[in-house]
C-alpha cells in the first residue's frame, strides 16, 4: 500500500482533511509487523504473575478542594498537596494491601500535572511549579515501591487538559483531535518515558477514543504514543483506552500494538476464556472497590475478591483495583485492610486446590447463575456472591439463583474435557424435580446430554455417553414456582468426571 493510498484510505474512514508528514509515513494496522505481534505477547505477562495491581486516582480537582473527601477540609495549591504526600507511608501501605504493581495518575483533565514536565510548560505556556509540580513525586514513588518488590505503572491520558480553557486555547485542542496536537502530546508523553525509563514498568493511556467525544483517534496517531513510551522503556506493558462498554462482560481488543487489554469495568464478575485477546494482548481489567472511581467503600469482600483473583489469573488474565487515595497520600482505611486479606485468602486457596485433586474436573472452578434464557442472575443473599460456592468441596458453602425460580448453574472447566458423569449434590432439600444437563466446547453452542424427572432431594446422577466440552450447565425446569414438590435449586456441589 502507498502512502498516498494510505492517507486517502485514513482520510475517508477517518474524516481528516489532511495527515502530517510524519504521520503520513506511519504503518497502518494491515502493516504492523510480526515482530509487534510477538513482542506485545509477553510484554506484560509480568502483570499476570503479580496476581493484581492497585490503581490511585491523584488528582488536583479533588485533592486541592477544601469540600471535597480527598481532602481534610483545607483548601490548598497543588503543589502543598504534592510536597505533602507521605511516599514511604504509601508505599508500606501498598505492600500491607499486597500490591504486585501501582497505577498511578499523572493527570486527567485539568492543567495539574504531579510531575515536572519542560516540553508540557513550554507548550501551554507555564512557568515551572505553575501546573506542573515541582516535586517528582512518581520518581521517588518508583524508588520507594522498588525497594519493597512493586512495579511501577503510570496513567496518562489522551486528551490531555482538555478540561482547561486556557490549554484549549493555546494548545489548539478540538475534537477530532488535529494530527499536529497528537504531536506536540507525544512530546509531552515522552519527556515523561524518557525521564523514568525502566523504572515504570508500564502505561495505561486513556481518553484514546475513536467514537466517544469525537475524538477520532486513529491507528496512526496512537502508534506515536507507543513510540514516545518505547523511547524510554522499549519492554514497558502499554495499554489504550477505548471503553464501549463499562457494565458488559465482553473484554476486547483495541489496538494491534498494545500489550493489554485497558479493561475498564464497573464491576468484578468478567472472567477470561483465554489469558490473551485474539490479537495477543494479556487480558485485563481495571476496576473499582469503592462505590465509584476513587470513592471510599468496599463493595467486595475479602474472600470474593479473592476467589476473583485465583480464577482470573489461573487463566492467564491480570487485574488492577482501584482504590481511594487522600490528599497527604494515605489511602482508604477499610479497602487497604480488605486488600491485605486477599494476598493470604489467594494462598490458601491455591494450596486447597493443589491438595483436593480428587478426579472431580470442576473442582475449584467458577460457576455462576443464570437464568434459564442464559442471562446472568444475581445469588441469594446467604450465598455471599462466591464463585466457588459449588465447586470447592465444601458442604457449608452452595449456590442458589435470586429473582426467578427456574435458574441454571454454569461451570468453566477451563479446557475442553472428556467426561460421562455430573453429580449434583442440593443443599439442604433445595432440590430440583426436573434437572437438564447441557454441555458446550465454547459456551455459544449447546446440546442436552441428559434429563432427569423425579429427582432425589439429596443427589441427582446422570450418566451419559462421553462428551467433550468445556461448560456444563444444570438448569431446574422444575419446579418453577410455588406449590409444586420440589424447592428452588441450590447447589452445594457440582462433580464432573
Amino acid at each position: 500500500m502507498t502512502t498516498k493510498t494510505k492517507i486517502l484510505l485514513t482520510t475517508l474512514i477517518f474524516g481528516e482533511a489532511a495527515l502530517s508528514p510524519l504521520l503520513a509515513n506511519m504503518p497502518l494496522i494491515d502493516e504492523i509487523t510480526a515482530r509487534d505481534k510477538a513482542a506485545n505477547s509477553t510484554r506484560a505477562d509480568w502483570m499476570r504473575d503479580a496476581d493484581y495491581g492497585v490503581f490511585v486516582h491523584y488528582l488536583a480537582n479533588a485533592v486541592m478542594r477544601a469540600d471535597d473527601i480527598h481532602s481534610d477540609g483545607v483548601a490548598r495549591d497543588w503543589n502543598a498537596c504534592v510536597d505533602a504526600f507521605d511516599v514511604e507511608r504509601f508505599a508500606n501501605e501498598m505492600k500491607r494491601a499486597g500490591a504486585g504493581y501501582v497505577m498511578f495518575t499523572l493527570l486527567q483533565g485539568s492543567r495539574f500535572v504531579v510531575a515536572p514536565n519542560a516540553v508540557y510548560d513550554e507548550w501551554f505556556g507555564f512557568r515551572p511549579g505553575e501546573a506542573c509540580a515541582r516535586r517528582d513525586l512518581p520518581m521517588e514513588l518508583a524508588d520507594a515501591l522498588a525497594r519493597r518488590g512493586i512495579g511501577l505503572m503510570l496513567y496518562f491520558t489522551g486528551d490531555g487538559p482538555c478540561r482547561d480553557p486556557g490549554c484549549v486555547a493555546r494548545g489548539g485542542f478540538k475534537a477530532p483531535i488535529p494530527a499536529e496536537w497528537v504531536e506536540k502530546w507525544a512530546k509531552v508523553l515522552e519527556c515523561f518515558a524518557v525521564r523514568y525509563g525502566t523504572k515504570v514498568k508500564g502505561w495505561w493511556i486513556d481518553g484514546c477514543y475513536v467514537k466517544w467525544g469525537d475524538y477520532g483517534y486513529t491507528p496512526e496517531k496512537l502508534r506515536l504514543y507507543e513510540r514516545a513510551i518505547r523511547a524510554g522503556n522499549p519492554q514497558a506493558a502499554i495499554a489504550f483506552n477505548n471503553p464501549l462498554s463499562c457494565e458488559d462482560e465482553k473484554v476486547e481488543p483495541y489496538m494491534p500494538f498494545q500489550d493489554y487489554s485497558a479493561g475498564e469495568k464497573n464491576h468484578f464478575r468478567c472472567l477470561p476464556q483465554s489469558g490473551r485477546l485474539p490479537d495477543g494482548e494479556r487480558w485485563h481489567v481495571l476496576t473499582y472497590l469503592g462505590s465509584s472511581w476513587g470513592q471510599p467503600g468496599v463493595k467486595v469482600p475479602a474472600r470474593t475478591l479473592a476467589e476473583y483473583v485465583y480464577l482470573l489469573n489461573r487463566a492467564g488474565g491480570a487485574l488492577t483495583i482501584d482504590v481511594m487515595c487522600y490528599w497527604d497520600g494515605g489511602l482508604e482505611r477499610s479497602q487497604i485492610n480488605t486488600l491485605a486479606m486477599v494476598r493470604p485468602a489467594l494462598v490458601a486457596l491455591r494450596e486447597a486446590a493443589a491438595r483436593n485433586n480428587d478426579g472431580n474436573l470442576a473442582r475449584f472452578c467458577p460457576a455462576r447463575c443464570l437464568s434459564l434464557r442464559g442471562t446472568p442472575l444475581p445469588m441469594q443473599r446467604e450465598c455471599k456472591e462466591t464463585w466457588l460456592a459449588a465447586t470447592d468441596g465444601n458442604p457449608g458453602t452452595y449456590i442458589q439463583g435470586c429473582m426467578e425460580w427456574s435458574w441454571q448453574l454454569e461451570v468453566d472447566l477451563g479446557v475442553v474435557r472428556e467426561f460421562r458423569k455430573v453429580q449434583v449434590k442440593y443443599h439442604h432439600r433445595n432440590y430440583a424435580t426436573r434437572l437438564r444437563l447441557s454441555v458446550s466446547q465454547d459456551g455459544r453452542e449447546w446440546s442436552t446430554v441428559s434429563e432427569q424427572d423425579n429427582c432425589d432431594p439429596f443427589v441427582t446422577t446422570m450418566d451419559f455417553p462421553a462428551a467433550w466440552a468445556r461448560f456444563v450447565r444444570c438448569a431446574a425446569l422444575k419446579p418453577d414456582g410455588e406449590g409444586q414438590t420440589g424447592v428452588q435449586m441450590a447447589i452445594e456441589e457440582i462433580d464432573v468426571r
